[in-house]
Formats: C-alpha cells, sequence, structure tokens
C-alpha cells in the first residue's frame, strides 16, 4: 500500500528543446510518449500529488561554464540548448500544471527565510527544479545541479517516486540513480521515457545500470500499470 502524502511524481526535461521539432536535441520518438505523458500529469493532479521536474536551464557564457561542462562551447559532447529566454527551456503542455507552479533556480537561497521556502513548497503543485547539468543533484564534481535540490526534498519527506520524461540514457539516469542514493523508491514508468542513444545500445543500458542500482534498484511499471496503482490505493 502506497501513502499519498509520500508519493511524488519525477518529470525529467519534458521541454520543448527535446520534444518539439526544430530543436538541435529533438527526437522524433518523443512524440509517441507524449499521450503517456499527459495522462500521468492528468492523474497527478487530480489526486494532488506533487510533481517534481528537473529542467534544463543553459547559458553558454563565461559566468557559467564551470556548470555547464556538458556544452560543446566549454568541451562537451552537447550544443547550446533549453537556453534562458528561449522557447526551448519551457516545458511542453503535457507536463505543465496552469497553476500552483514555483521554479527553483540554481543559486544560493540568499535572504530568503528557510521557513518562507517551506511554505512556497508546501503551496506549489509542481515544483521545477532548473539545473546547468543533466544531473540534478549538486556536488564538487557536478556543479551544474541544483544547489537545492536536497532542500527540496527533505522539505517534501516524499518515499515513493515515480519517473518519466527524457532522455533515459543521461537526465532520467542521473535523477534515477540519485534518489536511489538518497534511500528513495523509485518506479520508471517505462513506457513514458525515451533515450538519446548516442551508441543503439546506451538507453538498455541504462536501464541496467538503474535496476542494479542502490537501494533495490529502480522498478519498471507502464502508464498504464501507473494508473490503476493510483485507482486502486486511492480510488
Amino acid at each position: 500500500m502506497f501513502n499519498i502524502d509520500k508519493m511524488c511524481g519525477i518529470d525529467v526535461d519534458t521541454l520543448y528543446a527535446f520534444m518539439s521539432k526544430g530543436n538541435i536535441l529533438y527526437k522524433s520518438e518523443t512524440e509517441g510518449i507524449k499521450s503517456n505523458l499527459r495522462l500521468i500529469t492528468y492523474e497527478l493532479q487530480r489526486r494532488g500529488i506533487k510533481i517534481l521536474s528537473c529542467n534544463d536551464k543553459h547559458f553558454g557564457d563565461e559566468a557559467h561554464k564551470l556548470q555547464e561542462s556538458e556544452l560543446t562551447v566549454n568541451g562537451g559532447p552537447f550544443e547550446l540548448h533549453a537556453a534562458a529566454g528561449t522557447e526551448g527551456c519551457e516545458k511542453i503542455p503535457e507536463t505543465l500544471l496552469s497553476q500552483d507552479v514555483i521554479y527553483v533556480p540554481n543559486e544560493p537561497l540568499g535572504c530568503l527565510n528557510l521557513d518562507t521556502f517551506k511554505n512556497m513548497i508546501f503551496r506549489a503543485k509542481q515544483i521545477v527544479i532548473e539545473k546547468q547539468s543533466y544531473d540534478v543533484f549538486y556536488s564538487k564534481e557536478n556543479p551544474g545541479g541544483n544547489l537545492n535540490i536536497d532542500t527540496v526534498l527533505n522539505i517534501l519527506g516524499s518515499e515513493d517516486f515515480f519517473a518519466y520524461g527524457v532522455y533515459t540514457d543521461y537526465c532520467i539516469k542521473a535523477a534515477v540513480l540519485g534518489l536511489l542514493a538518497r534511500k528513495k523508491n523509485v518506479w520508471i514508468i517505462k513506457d513514458a521515457i525515451v533515450p538519446f542513444n548516442v551508441n543503439p545500445e546506451d538507453g538498455e543500458k541504462a536501464l541496467i545500470e538503474m535496476v542494479n542500482g542502490p537501494n533495490g534498484g529502480a522498478k519498471f511499471i507502464t502508464t498504464d500499470s501507473f494508473v490503476e496503482i493510483l485507482k486502486s490505493n486511492f480510488g
């Protein structure tokens, strides 16, 4: 049995940069998961289950050089994408709620009082975590991860996470392994993800890595079985 207050959706990089024709990192395969993304978002929203959205936001400038090592301008493999101020860094409509959305930038909270921040998180239905790396979790080795992600997770207190989005072998894998390392339970909605596949086998390798990850590894379900989990547990 699940506790609805301990559940959370993990929506990974469902942005125009990856899911809209004409963008440099677009994959046509993403079109095939949009209906499932819409259904997952609807089912989470109508039950009041929070959605944690991990979203790229890139600048490609000197000030963000350390955080954006994945960009070709900094010697990385990817051209500038999801650029700040462009449609590319915005969420597609299938995964964006119409209200109660807050954005957590990748910068220190500064003068923002922690209690005020907690209240913002509690009131929000969708929490968008901005990042400059494909891995949302900040560390000394990954300075492009969000500085506030662990604070958000601690405030939420969620234990069961349901992951979906793009791309399996990069951002999804990093998010899932990060959650598993933090002793969270993770289910990957397999028909609501797409691999990038620089090499043809990269997506499958990522799935194996997540299944064999820490804390018992991730589990796979489908969109239909996810909806059934919600219905059987909460009506």
